[in-house]
């Protein structure tokens, strides 16, 4: 999938559900992000999870790659930071979309992105 099919997947989201598109299309994304749940995940779980990535990384190297995405995107770890402590899990992925792009042009999957 590249960043044209995710987009029109978003924009047929976003005629369907309005603001609440993010919700319906990002699953876990925001688990991924800095301040998520699955950062503070134990070794021994994250690596159960580690399964099935199409790009053969290991948990630390897949959210390497996600905050670098984040950084080249100018995205700011405080916001991200503020919009996870406030649980406002549709603006921050609408907040991470250009991030999640790159991610997707860069070889991930949704699956692997979202899950």
């Amino acid at each position: 999938m590249d960043r044209a099919e995710v987009m029109e997947r978003i924009t047929i989201l976003k005629m369907k559900c309005g603001k609440k598109w993010p919700f319906h299309y990002f699953n876990n994304f925001h688990a991924n992000l800095p301040y998520g749940f699955r950062r503070s995940y134990d070794e021994s779980t994250l690596q159960l999870r580690e399964e099935g990535f199409q790009k053969g990384k290991n948990a630390s190297e897949f959210f390497q790659d996600i905050d670098k995405a984040l950084l080249e995107e100018g995205i700011d770890f405080e916001e991200i930071k503020k919009l996870q402590e406030r649980h406002m899990t549709e603006e921050l992925d609408a907040l991470a979309l250009p991030a999640y792009l790159r991610l997707i042009e860069s070889g991930y999957t949704e699956d692997d992105l979202n899950r």
